[in-house]
């Protein structure tokens, strides 16, 4: 009976170490083991994933460095004189909206030549309304002539 007490204690002993153990943040020593060789595997697989990452964007350079197309963005850019010209299409057109835009308030303002303001500010406008119609007609025409070729 004295055996199995003092073993009931020592028992309740160790169980109560294990509690204040897990309470402090330490595992018994079996999970902590588990615990240390699944953090080593996953490190392990984090590694494999990061080289297999580092490789496929090595691969992706090489191939872009051989085609010349390293720096520029995926579609292969825009190039600069047909950025340059759109760029300089969009100032004039700006500059023309501005024009027609202050002479149609300054006769809204002064009450003269209020009518051929208007017309000069609706012509500017129009003229906006068919070449964003024209662009959109092109494009789409290019889209169908695409659509066509595939067939």
């Amino acid at each position: 009976r004295l055996e199995g007490l003092d073993q009931h204690v020592a028992d309740l002993r160790r169980r109560s170490e294990e509690q204040d153990a897990i309470s402090k943040g330490k595992l018994p020593p079996d999970q902590t083991l588990a615990y240390t060789a699944r953090v080593q595997e996953l490190e392990q697989k984090r590694r494999e994933l990061l080289q297999r990452q580092l490789g496929v964007g090595e691969e992706l350079q090489r191939v872009a460095a051989s085609n010349g197309t390293l720096l520029q963005h995926r579609h292969g850019g825009t190039p600069r004189g047909v950025r340059d010209d759109a760029r300089q299409d969009m100032v004039n057109r700006l500059q023309r909206e501005e024009a027609a835009a202050m002479a149609r308030l300054s006769a809204l303002k002064g009450g003269e030549g209020v009518a051929g303001a208007e017309q000069a500010h609706s012509r500017a406008m129009e003229a906006l309304g068919m070449r964003e119609e024209e662009m959109r007609n092109g494009e789409a025409a290019a889209t169908a002539a695409a659509a066509e070729d595939e067939r």
